[in-house]
């Protein structure tokens, strides 16, 4: 071993130094070695003396020939470094049961708490390696929590894999049986140090034969020439030439009780001290020793009597143990559970029940199942507890509540909800009728966490709320913070938001309480997590609690799973991208290390998010179907349709708005269903529908639904909802031209903006929304909107937004603005692009006219009535995304969606040909078709319907501020630019009629107003020019013509009234078959007596 000790290392004293083995180790280096082998071949010597061969500290994990099954074995090692620190070992209840992990997570948080300084990790008494996964999974962790250049070496007795190369970017070295045989000087060197003297070659020789190169068989034998006189040719004559045949020969019945004691015990515990032998195996220091020299392989380490220490070698066990077992569970089985008891007390599950599998005593299986289920629940040793309760009769688990409760926990944790709440029903039924308050409270947490897993809210409230005082009453705080935990959550989802508040702030204060473990803690506060984060609003609120249980609960188990799986989801909504992404790819890795797939979607869905917001779509599309699509948790209903909300918002946001929108109904209908009704939820996703119906088009059904949120949200006081629903509506009210009130809308939301909550779906809207992006703006200041919202928006979905607000917020602000969103480089980049591109000037009143670089637009140059018309209902647009389909009804409503398509295509090109002129080569700048949207590019295509629209709300919006001057020559500008009605010539389209008509009212509304603004200021004669300009466009507007009739009565200009009279009685007579109103024949009696009464200076 060398001069320097190393603690846990076993110590041989003088052995055979293996030379060879040991220059290859020290020369090669290999990150992983593994030594492979039946027992009695040295393993664990020459683990031993490759640990003292290595510089710096070793970390020896003994798993004394152990056979975990793959998914424990990481829980089994884990043990061993607990075991090899001395930690003490705790007793499990169901609230720690119900955290439980993996056994990955108990491995990694082990061994976060060895010394940095190691530079080698021995894995020593494996039975069987059957994934070579787990070596290189161990080496990984092991670099990352140890140091970076740390070793592994491995020992087992075989493998059940075949290494390939080149599979890993580690180099490894295995080490076989044929390598671990004694050469012929190793003989003579052993033989030497058992006999005390030099053998002759020939007798060398012949042990080397007999023991087949195998140490301890050889080890042996030469004990066995010793005690026949030192003649070796002699004692092979009747030498056994197996180590079991061996042990079972030299260990005679008559060898003593005592004997055969010790070592039946040292087989069951497989290591310890002298004093626990001499305890549980009921003799005395002396028949310690004697066994020992009975047996070589009984090892004795260290000095004292009781205190030392003793390792029996794994081959020893195999054949002593079997035979104590049965021989104590027949005549005494008090020796028999002292040893289990024992083996309890260190931790080691494997050995313990490999011996009760051996005893074969359901009783003694039944009693420590039950004992230490919760243990291995929470260790993650999922597979030993299964292997546990398959041996227990059915007929006998249906009598225990532990043991019903251990088997709904650990379907749970399988995601086999369903029969995970069968059983625990039949726990509870059985709790109450044995009158057990403390199993009936256990029992009704493991069934409000399987509800809270399936979203069974209403299921599991009456009960809680019954038992929820008396627990407070009793004390039993621990439960009390769970069960306060899960009725926030409940509460909340059922629409009960108010109380569901109340009951995450009562949570707040009794987890401070001494007596609540940290784990519980935690655990608590996942489900108020939900109703501070989703419902409240204030995630940012939540990061930081769960930042601060996070740090405080270290101990390995699931619940760290759900907690980084939580803070990804949260950190998304913020934006912090980065730490959210590492997070999420460390939680993908332990969940499918551990199997625990009830977070597994919940997860995916994250990522997919992530991928969304940092505008890798495909991605975002494949992750987000995989978490839909193929749900490893089908029964986690929440998740699902949670995922399926967000699918529709990242389908929005990059223009399949026709997918988004039967996510969104999809998933209102599942939290709409009667049996599992989340109103909550169904908020949330009712605001999606509204959204996607907004884009495509139908405000009106939009603004209902969006309403009907909003006063869902407010009277919950839901900030994440309520904003959401106020975003639709303030992109509602921009569209129709009340830019003011969305800036209304959305300021009200500021301070909440401000502590960046809602970054992720802020961002998620102006991609979808452009123009919503101004409205933030303004209502919050460039400088002032969160800067990873900013990010989010990302460059190809900025330009459009930026230039969607150019017309409502100042210049200022628009380059501020762009530079946060551009960075200065790109802000500057695109300015000089806009002021150095040629522009398109399009004119839509009174007839189409289009000014390109290359000159004007003729109609011989459309060569396609159906391209003109294309580009014109393009430009109505003003930028806004137009989805194609919207075309095919417009141009071609009779056919099927396949031949319109094909026509679009072909008039899309012919459209792009024409705005090119004669410019060649290089895309059309100045039209967009991507993900099925249309668009013209605002900064390069301007119209007179736009200034027109433009030149109207500034109108409006002076005039509400009582500025008349500024409404009069915004008045005067909207008269400039409508010259006619729209697109005149194209009177056979149906659907142009409406938005035809629609700009004649508005025009005609516009000088309506303006007039009387004019006669207010006293400037009667423009007033009465504004009318004579609105008839000319709509001569059928009987209020126009009283309003003409007014200002002629207040000019005293009589025979032009009686003129403009008899012109609207005619025109409503011939075209509409109307009378006149009473109101406009009043006004002509006043006009026949005007001749009587002088003229009146006010108006009527």
């Amino acid at each position: 071993m060398g001069d320097r000790p190393q603690v846990g290392v076993p110590e041989y004293g003088c052995v055979v130094r293996r030379e060879r083995l040991l220059r290859v180790f020290s020369s090669t280096a290999p990150d992983l070695t593994l030594v492979v082998a039946p027992g009695g071949y040295g393993k664990t010597v020459l683990a031993a003396q490759f640990a003292g061969a290595c510089p710096g500290e070793c970390l020896w994990v003994s798993m004394n020939g152990s056979s975990p099954s793959t998914d424990d074995l990481p829980s089994a090692l884990a043990l061993g470094i607990q075991r090899f620190r001395e930690l003490p070992a705790h007793s499990a209840g169901v609230a720690d049961a119900i955290t439980m992990g993996s056994g990955w997570e108990f491995l990694e948080a082990q061994l976060r708490r060895c010394h940095e300084a190691t530079r080698l990790v021995v894995v020593d008494g494996l039975d069987t390696l059957e994934t070579d996964e787990f070596a290189y999974a161990v080496l990984g962790l092991a670099r990352r929590h140890l140091q970076a250049n740390v070793r592994l070496v491995v020992t087992c007795r075989s493998l059940n894999v075949r290494f390939e190369p080149g599979t890993h970017d580690i180099s490894r070295w295995v080490v076989e049986r044929s390598v671990l045989e004694f050469s012929l000087a190793e003989v003579e060197e052993l033989a030497n140090h058992v006999l005390g003297k030099t053998l002759e070659q020939s007798d060398a020789e012949a042990l080397c034969h007999s023991s087949t190169g195998q140490p301890a068989l050889l080890l042996l034998l030469l004990r066995h020439v010793a005690a026949s006189g030192g003649r070796v040719d002699a004692a092979l004559k009747h030498a056994p030439t197996d180590v079991s045949v061996y042990l079972e020969r030299s260990t005679p019945a008559e060898t003593g009780s005592d004997v055969l004691a010790v070592l039946g015990v040292a087989a069951i515990l497989g290591s310890g001290t002298v004093g626990q032998l001499i305890e549980l195996s009921r003799t005395s220091a002396a028949a310690v020793m004697t066994a020992a020299d009975a047996v070589p392989l009984l090892r004795l380490a260290g000095h004292g009597d009781i205190h030392r220490g003793f390792v029996l070698h794994d081959l020893a066990c195999d054949v002593f143990a079997r035979a104590a077992v049965q021989h104590w569970w027949s005549t005494d089985s008090g020796y028999l559970a002292a040893a289990a008891k024992e083996l309890a007390a260190r931790g080691d599950f494997h050995r313990l029940f490999r011996v009760l599998e051996e005893a074969n005593e359901q009783s003694l299986l039944v009693f420590w199942s039950e004992a230490l289920g919760f243990d291995l629940l929470e260790e993650a040793h999922l597979g030993l507890l299964e292997s546990a309760l398959d041996r227990i009769p059915v007929t006998i688990q249906v009598g225990s509540v532990r043991l019903l409760l251990l088997g709904a926990l650990l379907k749970r944790a399988k995601g086999e909800l369903a029969e995970a709440f069968r059983r625990v029903v039949v726990a509870q039924g059985l709790a109450e009728s044995q009158c057990d308050t403390a199993c009936v409270r256990e029992c009704l947490i493991v069934e409000a966490r399987i509800r809270w897993d399936s979203a069974d809210y209403l299921g599991i409230l009456p009960r809680l709320i019954s038992t929820y005082d008396s627990v407070l009453a009793d004390g039993d705080y621990d439960i009390a913070v769970l069960m306060g935990g899960y009725l926030a959550s409940a509460h909340a989802h059922l629409g009960n938001v108010r109380l569901g508040r109340e009951y995450a702030l009562q949570h707040a204060v009794l987890s401070r309480y001494p007596r609540v473990r940290p784990s519980t803690r935690a655990q608590a506060l996942q489900p108020t997590l939900f109703v501070l984060g989703f419902v409240c609003g204030d995630i940012a609120t939540s990061i930081d609690l769960l930042k601060e249980a996070m740090k405080e609960f270290t101990h390995p188990a699931g619940l760290d799973i759900q907690c980084e799986a939580n803070l990804a989801a949260l950190l998304v909504e913020t934006g912090r991208l980065r730490e959210a992404s590492r997070l999420t790819r460390r939680v993908k890795a332990r969940v499918a290390e551990s199997g625990l797939c009830l977070y597994s979607d919940a997860c995916v869905g994250t990522e997919a998010a992530i991928q969304a917001a940092l505008g890798c779509e495909r991605e975002a599309e494949t992750l987000m179907t995989e978490a839909i699509e193929l749900a490893k948790c089908a029964e986690d209903h929440l998740s699902l349709e949670y995922n399926r909300v967000y699918r529709s918002v990242m389908r929005r946001a990059c223009g399949n708005y026709d997918d988004a929108l039967i996510d969104a109904e999809d998933a209102l209908v599942a939290f709409n269903e009667q049996k599992s009704a989340l109103p909550i939820m169904a908020c949330l996703a009712q605001c999606e529908v509204a959204a996607n119906l907004l884009v495509i088009g139908d405000r009106n059904r939009a603004a209902k639904l969006a309403e009907k949120s909003r006063a869902l949200a407010e009277q919950w006081t839901a900030a994440y909802h309520f904003l959401r629903a106020d975003m639709i509506l303030a992109e509602i009210e921009r569209q129709r031209g009340d830019v003011d009130a969305g800036v209304a809308r959305i300021a009200a939301h500021a301070d909440y903006i401000a502590t960046e909550s809602g970054n992720w779906q802020i961002a998620m809207y102006i991609r979808a929304f452009p123009g919503l992006l101004g409205i933030f703006c303004m209502a919050m200041g460039a400088d002032a909107l969160p800067v990873h919202m900013l990010r989010m928006v990302l460059p190809e979905y900025a330009a459009r937004a930026l230039d969607a607000c150019a017309d409502v917020v100042s210049r200022e602000e628009h380059e501020r603005l762009s530079v946060r969103l551009l960075g200065r480089k790109g802000a500057t980049a695109r300015s000089k692009h806009l002021e150095s591109a040629p522009a398109i000037r399009v004119q839509l009143f009174g007839g189409m006219e289009v000014e390109t670089p290359s000159g004007r637009i003729t109609d011989k140059d459309w060569r396609k009535r159906k391209a003109r018309l294309m580009f014109a209902i393009v430009v109505l647009q003003r930028g806004k995304d137009l989805p194609r389909e919207q075309l095919f009804e417009h141009l071609w409503p009779e056919m099927t969606e396949e031949r319109a398509k094909s026509n679009f295509y072909v008039i899309w090109s012919i459209m792009r040909r024409v705005l090119m002129g004669t410019t060649t080569g290089g895309p059309c700048p100045f039209v967009e078709h991507q993900a099925g949207v249309c668009r013209i590019v605002p900064s390069l295509v301007t119209s007179d319907v736009g200034d027109f629209e433009d030149a109207l709300v500034a109108m409006r919006r002076a005039d509400r501020a009582g500025d008349s001057d500024l409404a009069r020559a915004a008045a005067d500008d909207v008269a400039q630019y409508y010259r006619g009605e729209l697109l005149p010539g194209e009177i056979y389209d149906d659907w142009l009629a409406p938005i035809r008509d629609r700009y004649r009212h508005d025009y005609g509304d516009a000088m309506l107003r303006a007039a009387y603004l004019h006669h207010e200021a006293g400037d009667t004669e423009k007033a009465l020019h504004m009318i004579r300009a609105a008839l000319s466009q709509d001569p059928w507007r009987e209020d126009l013509y009283q309003a003409a009739l007014r200002y002629l009565i207040h000019s005293g200009q009589r025979s032009g009234a009686i003129e403009i009279y008899t012109a609207c009685r005619s025109k409503l007579a011939d075209d509409l078959g109307l009378d006149p109103s009473l109101e406009t024949r009043r006004l002509y009696d006043e006009i026949l007596a005007m001749e009587d009464r002088p003229v009146s200076d006010t108006l009527l």
